[in-house]
């Protein structure tokens, strides 16, 4: 199935192994509609003909594929085909590990700046949502706020909305969150 419609090249890229190990976050360098071009250190150890799963963090909400390393090229350069539409799973979660900051709270359609950003540990992330760990408490259910986050060198901000959340013993939360659609502002 070829790949259509969507403009990727710069789009922040997270590879994973069969067992959703995260093995590199990188930026798409160019695509065409049959394949991914990314790149990649060379000590990095993908192998043609293996099949990985790919998230590609797009607006207004990431993309995955499975796909199997068809090319390495000697620029570091690996293509890869799209292998399935998206993953069977409707909304497989990936663990990614990354810093975040909420920086504002949005109560009837206006976003209040806070005086100082939230960071937060964005756990995984899925299709339409994120999975972050907050400070104990930060949050409440249904609240909406725009989180930014840096992945591969590509600066994203979304709006999600609080769906759910359980408490990490005495210092932690974690709130499962929707991302909003059409919720990339940059």
């Amino acid at each position: 199935m070829a790949i259509y419609g969507a403009n990727y090249v710069g789009c922040a890229v997270s590879v994973y192994d069969k067992s959703d190990n995260l093995l590199v976050t990188t930026t798409v360098a160019k695509h065409d509609r049959d394949a991914l071009r990314i790149e990649v250190k060379s000590e990095l150890n993908l192998k043609q003909g293996d099949e990985y799963k790919v998230l590609i963090l797009t607006s207004p909400t990431p993309v995955f594929y499975l796909g199997k390393i068809i090319q390495e090229e000697y620029k570091k350069i690996i293509a890869m085909y799209k292998g399935k539409e998206k993953e069977d799973r409707k909304n497989a979660r990936h663990s990614i590990l990354l810093p975040a900051l909420i920086e504002s709270l949005i109560y009837d359609g206006q976003a209040y700046s806070l005086c100082m950003p939230l960071g937060v540990k964005v756990v995984n992330i899925s299709q339409n949502g994120v999975r972050l760990r907050t400070p104990f408490n930060s949050l409440t259910h249904r609240d909406r706020f725009t989180l930014r986050m840096k992945i591969g060198g590509v600066d994203k901000l979304l709006v999600a909305d609080v769906m759910n959340h359980r408490d990490v013993g005495n210092e932690y939360s974690e709130y499962g969150c929707r991302l909003s659609a059409g919720s990339a502002v940059n």
